[in-house]
């Protein structure tokens, strides 16, 4: 008896169980998004897949509705779907969105039976409307002095934008500026774009994309950075005017990278059988090996300019004795003739008031042949400003650094018995006196040799 109890209680309680998951796991009605999630422009249909389970053991007719944000973008937005006993069916609800919009709309999708309103389910949908224009992607690449920019936008639609590229400085300093125009089409482009730069110093910049469709008129900007890295390119050039007692050596420094060179040096070596007559003071000098080698210091070089230093190695020490007396008489004669028929360029100053004062260059030429491509560079010293409206006859190039500043003038072809005259003024910022360098003048002959002479240096009181 007992058992027979135990085994009526554990059939009614396995029966209980089935029926009880019987009833939950059977779901008259079944529906599923396929893709509940969509993203689109506006005037632009999509369609969502709503899958619809009947379970039920009869056929059954289904109302499927929309409920939600912009329902006349529901195409339409009640459905009537057979569906037959124990099977499924698909049907797909669409959507027109004709607003703009940037953002994401929530719709809830209800679904119950024809024949028994209780038998329901519901899911929700996502729609989201992309801006009618955005900018997904913008960055750039410099190759030399070339920097290409790409710009990858997303269009509602096929239009004509107007484009605008600014390479600035990081401070916002425009460099350079492109304008242009492009049509986009529909969907995601790339539009890419070529900026030439002009010399650019060593530093990170800033590129800035500025676009705007015509037909929206709403300007989108973006920004990217590139950098300029830094080149090291300084080019040593030496001339040499041979003369009969001596060579002048001039070595011209030129920088030809976008960094700033501090404290340069140049070392030059001379046999220690000659003697070297200084120029340009060096900075130190000492034996070795036999030679004399002489170590310059340019204490800070631009991008794109340029020094030099100047030294004359004299060989009379090295003429036998019984020659010293022919050498003297032709030193002599060399000298006067050189003396008499070299050009000459004379620096003189006239006071013209209280701190101001005006500086003549006078330019003579007066040997038989012409000096060509004669150019006439002077230096003012830091302690006076050149006063830019006092250049007579004509206006020079001017420099500006910590140096002083240094003037430059294209004279062409100077002819023979030639003379030149240069003046300009300057203020002074100290009272009393200092000392103002030479200016030199440089020209070619007909045989395209290179020579250099230089005034004396002048005190401004």
């Amino acid at each position: 008896m007992k058992h027979t109890l135990l085994l009526m209680g554990f059939v009614f309680f396995a029966v209980f169980n089935l029926i009880i998951s019987y009833s939950i796991a059977y779901t008259p009605l079944e529906i599923q998004l396929v893709n509940n999630n969509i993203t689109t422009h506006i005037e632009s249909m999509v369609s969502f897949e709503l899958i619809i389970n009947n379970n039920q053991d009869n056929p059954d007719d289904f109302v499927i509705s929309v409920d939600g944000p912009h329902m006349e973008w529901s195409v339409p937005n009640i459905l009537l779907l057979p569906v037959d006993a124990a099977s499924s069916e698909r049907i797909y609800l669409r959507f027109y969105p004709t607003e703009d919009g940037s953002e994401e709309f929530v719709y809830n999708v209800y679904v119950h039976s024809n024949k028994n309103p209780e038998i329901r389910d519901s899911a929700e949908l996502y729609l989201n409307i992309l801006p009618p224009f955005s900018i997904k992607d913008f960055y750039a690449n410099r190759i030399e002095n070339k920097l290409n920019v790409n710009l990858e936008i997303e269009s509602a639609k096929r239009q004509d934008v107007n484009l605008v590229f600014e390479a600035k400085y990081m401070d916002g300093t425009v460099i350079t500026t492109l304008s242009d125009s492009e049509e986009a089409d529909k969907g995601t482009s790339t539009i890419t774009r070529t900026i030439t730069l002009p010399e650019l110093l060593a530093d990170d910049y800033l590129v800035e994309a500025r676009i705007m469709p015509g037909a929206i008129g709403d300007e989108l900007t973006d920004k990217a950075t590139f950098i300029v890295e830094p080149i090291h390119d300084v080019v040593e050039t030496t001339e040499k005017a041979v003369t009969a007692l001596y060579d002048e050596i001039t070595v011209t420094i030129h920088n030809y990278g976008n960094v700033v060179e501090n404290d340069y040096e140049i070392s030059q070596g001379v046999s220690s059988d000659f003697i070297t007559g200084f120029i340009t003071d060096p900075d130190n000098c000492f034996e070795e090996s036999g030679n004399t080698v002489c170590k310059y210091v340019i204490n800070r070089l631009e991008p794109g300019e340029e020094a030099s230093i100047s030294y004359r190695i004299e060989y009379w020490k090295s003429y036998i004795p019984y020659a010293i007396l022919i050498v003297i008489v032709i030193s002599i004669i060399s000298f006067s003739f050189v003396k008499a028929t070299n050009p000459k360029i004379k620096k003189k100053h006239v006071k013209k008031g209280t701190n101001k004062h005006s500086i003549i260059l006078n330019i003579k030429n007066p040997f038989l042949h012409d000096l060509k491509n004669a150019i006439v560079r002077d230096w003012v010293s830091p302690l006076a400003n050149v006063i830019l409206d006092g250049f007579e006859p004509m206006k020079p190039v001017i420099r500006k650094s910590d140096a002083g500043t240094e003037l430059i003038w294209k004279l062409g072809n100077v002819r023979p018995k030639e003379e030149r005259i240069l003046s300009y003024k300057i203020n002074t910022m100290i009272e009393g006196s200092f000392k103002m360098p030479r200016a030199h003048l440089r020209y070619s002959d007909d045989k395209g040799s290179v020579s250099r002479i230089y005034s004396k240096p002048i005190v401004v009181e």
